[in-house]
């Protein structure tokens, strides 16, 4: 596992190649040693550096409630039900099997100054009443 300095210089790196110049601009292209907090733009350029595809989604410019409803949240929801179970589109279709297992990698999420790590999504129907998606989330 590598150092947070170790981190920190790969970045500055990935700054200097170009990826992330918003991020680069944000902290002066400096931030070795510091102990600032990165976020998702970040960690997508360190990622590409390493030649890893890393695609941001900002489910915050599409805030919006209908009905009272939260929109925002349902997008969310839809959009990683969508991410870990388009390769097997006939199971989920038929609900069977109840467990899919996808060799999706995990997603890395960021909201409200925390990030988390999706590893699945789980929907269920309580008897008689509406269905409820859960995140299956592992928060180190």
């Amino acid at each position: 596992v590598p150092t947070i300095a170790a981190l920190q210089q790969w970045l500055e790196i990935a700054w200097s190649k170009g990826f992330d110049s918003d991020g680069a601009e944000h902290f002066n292209g400096a931030i070795y040693g510091s102990q600032k907090w990165i976020g998702t733009t970040e960690c997508a350029a360190l990622l590409r550096l390493f030649g890893v595809r890393a695609r941001i989604v900002d489910f915050k410019a599409l805030t919006r409630t209908t009905g009272g409803k939260d929109y925002n949240h349902q997008r969310l929801v839809d959009w990683v039900w969508n991410y870990y179970t388009e390769e097997d589109r006939d199971h989920v279709e038929n609900r069977q099997p109840l467990v899919i297992i996808s060799r999706r990698p995990p997603l890395y999420f960021q909201h409200q100054g925390h990030s988390r790590t999706i590893v699945g999504i789980q929907r269920r129907r309580k008897l008689g009443g509406p269905e409820e998606a859960f995140l299956l989330v592992f928060d180190p």
